[in-house]
């Protein structure tokens, strides 16, 4: 059996990455944060009286102390950094080098930094379209957003 890496391929294969082909290591889940990682669909929190978008785990908007609603996100963005890593000394991705990371730019306004499937990492360039899928981890009430090249 091939063990599947982060990106979806076999180390060193030539096949497209996809998301589902992994299950991605679970990130710490706080209290704040549980409903983000466990959100059916990418959501963020949104101050509806700034009409501002923020990162998860804020539950209170900065500018006006106005309680924050999580809501649904267009899930679209642009590479706005990218790095291709060739070496890890976590044992969980060992297999999965090379494999990208990106800074996305979403459509709302917050950067979000994740692995990108769907392209090879090489051929991941700043201004790359992307939008987010979310995929399954090694619990299964916990899912994580990465990017996929639109």
């Amino acid at each position: 059996m091939t063990r599947q890496n982060p990106t979806g391929t076999a180390p060193n294969a030539d096949q497209t990455p996809t998301a589902d082909a992994f299950r991605w290591p679970s990130p710490h889940v706080q209290p704040e944060t549980a409903p983000y990682w466990q959100a059916s669909q990418h959501v963020l929190p949104y101050c509806d009286r700034c009409d501002r978008w923020f990162w998860a785990g804020q539950r209170i908007c900065p500018a006006c102390a106005e309680p924050l609603a999580l809501r649904p996100t267009s899930g679209q963005g642009t590479v706005e950094a990218v790095t291709v890593v060739h070496r890890t000394h976590d044992r969980r991705w060992r297999d999965a080098v090379p494999y990208a990371v990106v800074a996305v730019r979403l459509k709302e306004g917050p950067r979000l930094i994740a692995n990108v499937v769907g392209s090879p990492p090489e051929k991941i360039r700043i201004g790359t379209p992307v939008r987010v899928v979310l995929c399954a981890t090694d619990d299964p009430h916990i899912r994580v957003p990465v990017f996929e090249t639109t």
